[in-house]
C-alpha cells in the first residue's frame, strides 16, 4: 500500500533580493508560521485542497527597505473518507458513500464489519463508491473501505451504530359501552416495529388499579378488565419496543349492572277463613 499521508512541503523562491523572513498561511485556519528560510514541511489534519499564501520581506542592493512580495499556490492533500450517517435502523437498507481527493480510482473494496461483503467485480470488490447494506442485527460496526486508485491504495474507516426500527405509530381503543362486573375488551395496535419485536404494553385503565404489562408482537393486542365500579374512565396504554415509546388513550364507559328476573306485585284477591 502506498502511504499517502497529508505532508506537504512548500518552497518559496525569491528572485532579485536578499530574504529576511517567509511568513505563511497554510489555508486551513491554522496559525500564521513565519521562518527564515523558503522552505517549510507542513502535515494537514485532512485531506483536500488548500490556498497556500507566503509572504517574504526581503531587501535590495538599491535599497535597504524592507520590501514584501506575496504569492499563492494551490496544494492538493490526496485522500479518501466515508460519508455516512450516526445512525442506522436494523434490517432496513442503508446507503454509504466514499469520495476521493486528489486521487483516480480504480476500485473499491468495502468492509461493513459484519462479516458481509458487497458483491461485485469480486467477493467485497465493488466498481462504485456508492453501496448499500442491510445489518441483521443490532450493535456498533466499524465500516472499511479501501480504494485502488492510480496513484496507490487508500483506506478510511467509520464506526455506525445500528439501533432499532422505531415505533411509528400506536392506536387504542375499546368495546365498551360495558357493565360493571362484565369484561370489557381493550386492543392497542402497534405499527412500524419488526415482526420478530417484542413489543411492551402497559395498561392504565384508570380506575388506580395496578397497571397491566404484557409483551407481545406488532400489531394489534387485545386485554380484557373488569371494573367494579359504573362511571366514566380513561384507558391509558404505553407501548414501547426498547428503543423509543408511544402513549394513547382510549375512552371507557361502565354502566350499571341490570337487574332482570324481578317478581311483580300481585293483584290476586285475598281471602280470609273464618
Amino acid at each position: 500500500m502506498v502511504d499517502l499521508q497529508p505532508t506537504s512541503t512548500l518552497t518559496a523562491t525569491l528572485v532579485g533580493g536578499t530574504p529576511i523572513s517567509y511568513t505563511w498561511d497554510l489555508g486551513d485556519s491554522s496559525p500564521r508560521t513565519t521562518t527564515t528560510v523558503p522552505t517549510l514541511t507542513y502535515e494537514y489534519a485532512t485531506f483536500g485542497t488548500y490556498t497556500v499564501t507566503v509572504t517574504v520581506a526581503f531587501t535590495t542592493t538599491r535599497s535597504s527597505e524592507v520590501l514584501t512580495l506575496t504569492s499563492q499556490t494551490l496544494v492538493d492533500i490526496p485522500g479518501i473518507e466515508i460519508v455516512a450517517d450516526d445512525v442506522f435502523f436494523v434490517e432496513q437498507p442503508i446507503t454509504l458513500t466514499s469520495n476521493l481527493f486528489n486521487l483516480t480510482p480504480i476500485s473499491y473494496t468495502w468492509d461493513f464489519g459484519d462479516g458481509e461483503g458487497i458483491i461485485g467485480s469480486g467477493e467485497g470488490i465493488t466498481a462504485t463508491n456508492i453501496v448499500t447494506h442491510t445489518y441483521q442485527n443490532i450493535g456498533v460496526y466499524t465500516v472499511t473501505v479501501q480504494a485502488v486508485t492510480e496513484q496507490g491504495e487508500v483506506s478510511a474507516q467509520v464506526q455506525v451504530n445500528v439501533i432499532e426500527q422505531p415505533l411509528t405509530s400506536l392506536t387504542a381503543a375499546n368495546s365498551s359501552p360495558s357493565e360493571a362486573l362484565q369484561a370489557t375488551v381493550f386492543t392497542a395496535t402497534v405499527t412500524g416495529a419488526r415482526p420478530s419485536t417484542v413489543v411492551s404494553y402497559t395498561w392504565d385503565f384508570g380506575d388506580y388499579s395496578q397497571p397491566l404489562v404484557i409483551g407481545a408482537p406488532p400489531g394489534t393486542v387485545p386485554v380484557t378488565y373488569t371494573y367494579s365500579t359504573p362511571g366514566i374512565y380513561t384507558a391509558t396504554v404505553i407501548a414501547g419496543n426498547g428503543f423509543m415509546t408511544l402513549s394513547q388513550t382510549t375512552r371507557v364507559t361502565v354502566t350499571d349492572v341490570a337487574i332482570v328476573g324481578c317478581l311483580q306485585p300481585t293483584t290476586a284477591p285475598v281471602s280470609w277463613a273464618k
